[in-house]
């Protein structure tokens, strides 16, 4: 990624207010998730939206399977973005996967990362069985295995199947359409590499370097496995926020109650 990161990623800037969130989201979908929140926050702070390069909205030209086979071209990625628009703080708002892009930024740029918030975060997605004993994951092999077969013979089905549900039961179907039409965009092989590049990462280790503050958003009403992990192992100050949302992206569902929450929780200093 070059100078032309701004306009590979879709960078966009609202508000100006005196501090900077930014906001990201899970590996597939892209900044529109959030565009029923953003009215609500930007009243008062200056808004960084961007799209994750393994995303339909971003050109597939711009994707270097060397780069972003690992977590570390998407975490350049957000600090080529920040340095670009001259930000030397900022809350980090992310999702799933760009959660661990947060934290790790979070560990190498300590003096950038002032707060993390993140929605559905685990420091690995794959459960490890036996010695290595490790239950802090979202799902076990014989899952990660189905999905990934799902992907591999019919991305298409796997997108029009795994896109609706994560959005949530009883969605408008502009909300629906709204997230899944990334997804659809993705090219099959670059949505694979995002895949791999997803279960394969591995943030344990790093957890007591995140210093930063953070805030755990989990739906339901007690600590899922990978929150509990996380608020075991991270090494700043850290709190959790249950919603009463059962699904992937309420951002998507339910933009008002998303917007308070964080609001909330940006009054919280």
């Amino acid at each position: 990624m070059n100078n032309s990161v701004l306009s590979v990623l879709n960078v966009r800037v609202f508000g100006n207010g005196p501090r900077v969130l930014v906001l990201t989201q899970t590996v597939g979908a892209d900044q529109s998730v959030w565009r029923r929140v953003l009215p609500h926050l930007v009243v008062h702070h200056r808004v960084v939206a961007y799209d994750l390069v393994a995303s339909g909205s971003v050109s597939p030209a711009s994707y270097n399977r060397e780069r972003y086979f690992t977590i570390d071209g998407y975490v350049d990625d957000l600090f080529q973005i920040l340095d670009h628009l001259g930000v030397q703080q900022c809350v980090f708002i992310g999702q799933s996967f760009s959660s661990m892009i947060g934290m790790l930024a979070a560990v190498r740029r300590p003096q950038l990362i002032t707060k993390l918030i993140l929605f559905s975060a685990s420091p690995r997605f794959e459960n490890l069985p036996g010695e290595y004993n490790y239950g802090g994951g979202v799902f076990n092999r014989e899952e990660v295995l189905s999905l990934r077969n799902a992907l591999v013979t019919n991305y298409i089905d796997y997108a029009y199947r795994r896109a609706p549900p994560l959005a949530g039961p009883h969605q408008l179907p502009e909300a629906v359409q709204d997230f899944s039409h990334p997804f659809f965009n993705m090219l099959p092989s670059i949505a694979l590499d995002a895949f791999i590049t997803v279960f394969g990462t591995d943030l344990r280790d790093m957890l007591p370097w995140v210093r930063a503050p953070c805030v755990l958003v989990q739906s339901g009403f007690t600590c899922t496995p990978a929150t509990s992990y996380l608020l075991e192992h991270l090494g700043g100050p850290t709190t959790v926020r249950f919603l009463r949302i059962r699904c992937h992206m309420p951002q998507v569902r339910r933009p008002e109650r998303i917007a308070t929450l964080l609001l909330n929780v940006l009054e919280d200093n």
